[in-house]
Parts: structure tokens; C-alpha cells; sequence
């Protein structure tokens, strides 16, 4: 094999980036492996991995879709099973990997929602509380958690992906060292799991704790607040046969 392959795969990607040809270019920065340096910051870079992460969440929209028998717009099933290719997997997950260090988690949060990583969005949610990062919603796990509940439920997530997204903070909300009712309540109202709130309720009020109650009620209020009449009536019923 020749010795220089990388080099001059980075040097070919750079040749057809200054031409215009962004396809190629990608092709052969993916070529030049570990040589294409993501925290450059050069247009150049910056280019060609707006492309990569593009085509990259695009294969795994496609075998999300696949594996869940949903089909968002401009979904492929024959492009699902195509296998996606391993220089593309590994030049993102340099990105990721760069961008968790420098704690920017909500880019790479906008990746794992585009590209249906709910391993990447559990794994941010997470790092929040080891390595807070600097805006507001990043400054703990509970934080994070708060701002996804308000991200998942809007209409920016496709709702084909968003019962999944809920499903997954019901279960960091119950992994918590600490118990975050208030969350949970709200996740579980959200996933239409009347029996799920009715046990939290319920839990609360029959608690000895001044400050379970108090939280009992907030929750009841974030409730008629937030949910439908017919929802509300059902969550009274369980609560009452607990």
C-alpha cells in the first residue's frame, strides 16, 4: 500500500473542496482517517463535517425508521440496510468525543436527536452532573432533564421519535440517586401513564413527610394545568383504588 495514503487523501479532499465539489472532497477527507483534524476550525473543516454529520444522521434516521417500522419523509427502506461506512461513523464520533470534552453538549445533542442516538442523548443527560457545562439547562443532569422534557414535547421532534424520547427520561428519572417527582409526574403524563402518576401521588400523600405532601400538590397542580380533563379524571380513579 502506499505509505502517504492519508496525506494524499487529505490533499486530494482539499484540491476538490476548493473546486466546489463538497461530495468528493468528503469522500477523500474520510479517506485521510485521523489526518483530518475536526477541532481544526478552519471553513474548510467546518465544511465538510456540516456534510458528514448530515449524510451520518441521515443512514441512521433510515435504520431507525427500519428497526421501529416508522417512515419520516424521504425515508428508504432499501437505504436502511445498506451498512453505513465505518470512516464516517469514526470521523463523527471524533467530533462527539471532541465536543463532550469541551462540555458543548447541546450541538451534540441536536446530532443524537437528528440521528436517533438515544444512547448519545442518555449518555449527555448523564455527564451533566460529572462535568456540568456552562449554560443553564447543562448545569446538572436534573437541569438537562428539565430542558429534554420541554425539547422532546415540542414540535421540533418528529412524534414517531417522541414517545421513545419520553420513555428513555422515565427511566434516568427512576435511575436518579435521589427521587425527582415532579419530573417523573411530568414524563408519565406525557406517556399517557395515568396508573404511573396515580402511584406517584399516591406515594407522596401517604408519606409522613411535610415536604412529600407539598410536592404531592405540585404536582397535582402541574397537572390540571397541563393535561386533559378525561386524563385527570382517570389519574383520580387510580389514585383513589391505591
Amino acid at each position: 500500500a502506499f505509505p502517504q495514503r492519508r496525506l494524499a487523501a487529505l490533499v486530494a479532499s482539499k484540491v476538490y473542496y476548493y473546486l466546489g465539489e463538497y461530495a468528493d472532497a468528503l469522500v477523500f477527507a474520510l479517506g485521510a482517517e485521523t489526518l483530518f483534524n475536526v477541532d481544526e476550525g478552519s471553513e474548510y473543516v467546518d465544511t465538510l463535517l456540516a456534510k458528514a454529520i448530515d449524510e451520518y444522521c441521515k443512514q441512521h434516521q433510515q435504520r431507525y425508521e427500519a428497526a421501529t417500522g416508522s417512515q419520516e419523509e424521504g425515508g428508504s427502506s432499501t437505504a436502511a440496510e445498506a451498512p453505513i461506512d465505518r470512516r464516517l461513523i469514526d470521523l463523527v464520533d471524533r467530533m462527539v468525543e471532541s465536543s463532550l470534552e469541551r462540555r458543548a453538549y447541546q450541538m451534540v445533542m441536536g446530532l443524537a436527536l437528528e440521528a436517533r442516538r438515544t444512547d448519545l442523548i442518555e449518555r449527555i443527560i448523564l455527564l451533566c452532573d460529572a462535568k456540568p457545562g456552562e449554560l443553564e439547562h447543562d448545569a446538572s443532569t436534573i437541569k438537562m432533564l428539565e430542558y429534554c422534557f420541554g425539547l422532546f414535547s415540542s414540535a421540533v421532534v418528529p412524534r414517531s421519535f417522541r414517545a421513545t424520547l419520553i420513555a428513555l427520561l422515565v427511566t434516568i428519572y427512576r435511575g436518579l440517586p435521589a427521587p425527582e417527582y415532579l419530573g417523573l409526574a411530568r414524563c408519565l403524563a406525557q406517556a399517557g401513564d395515568a396508573a404511573g402518576v396515580a402511584a406517584i401521588l399516591s406515594q407522596l400523600i401517604e408519606s409522613e413527610s411535610a415536604e412529600a405532601r407539598l410536592a404531592a400538590f405540585q404536582i397535582s397542580f402541574d397537572l390540571v394545568d397541563n393535561c386533559t380533563q378525561a386524563f385527570l379524571k382517570l389519574v383520580a380513579e387510580r389514585t383513589k383504588a391505591q
